[in-house]
């Protein structure tokens, strides 16, 4: 089925082919997988979808697969994310390839190796900040957003307004200070802690050639 210009798969695609253990659709430009495309086909070992279009996966479509696949190819596809946990009943996985590294995160396996084919620039499994220059710019700007907030708010409170019309642009000036003293606050603790979901990358990461 590989290099055949396949738009699409229905749902009863794999119907009957519960001892396959290969399975090659890449080269197509297949977009999206039916939930159940591949229910009871629980004696595959490795399939093949790299160079399509496909945007979304969930762990749904591989519940009956997870456990047997040892080689999953999804690289050079559309996604970007995959979803929580997609890994985690993959007990017997010896190699997947995926789109970004961010992606081979949700390898939990600890002899697996995930490549993948593009490098997030920004950030990593570790950090959510592959290079210091991000984050000491929110450390500036989180610093002079709290630092002139601080300065706004007391200034508002020590001189207060005496005319009415004063009164409602000095309420209207503090709440805009709170706003931004709170922003300065979460930019900090961005720069602070800048911790991924992930812990740590498992395995092997590298580009696939």
């Amino acid at each position: 089925m590989y290099n055949n210009s396949l738009v699409h798969l229905s749902p009863d695609q794999f119907q009957g082919l519960s001892k396959l253990e290969e399975l090659a659709v890449y080269e197509n430009n297949i977009e999206y997988l039916p939930r159940e495309v591949f229910k009871g086909m629980k004696n595959m070992m490795s399939m093949s979808f790299y160079f399509n279009n496909i945007r979304n996966i969930t762990v749904e479509q591989f519940k009956d697969v997870a456990p047997s696949i040892r080689f999953l190819y999804f690289h050079y596809n559309e996604m970007r994310e995959l979803p929580e946990g997609f890994f985690s009943n993959t007990n017997n996985l010896i190699t997947a390839t995926v789109d970004t590294n961010l992606m081979c995160c949700h390898v939990t396996k600890q002899d697996a190796d995930c490549d993948f084919a593009y490098v997030d620039s920004f950030a990593s499994c570790e950090t959510l900040f592959r290079n210091r220059a991000p984050r000491e710019c929110l450390w500036v700007i989180g610093i002079m957003s709290l630092v002139g907030a601080v300065f706004v708010i007391v200034w508002r409170l020590v001189f207060r307004e005496k005319k009415k019309k004063n009164k409602i642009q000095s309420i209207m000036l503090i709440h805009l200070a709170g706003a931004d003293g709170l922003m300065g606050v979460y930019l900090l603790t961005i720069a602070y802690s800048p911790v991924t979901n992930f812990s740590t990358c498992q395995g092997s990461k590298t580009s696939p050639s």
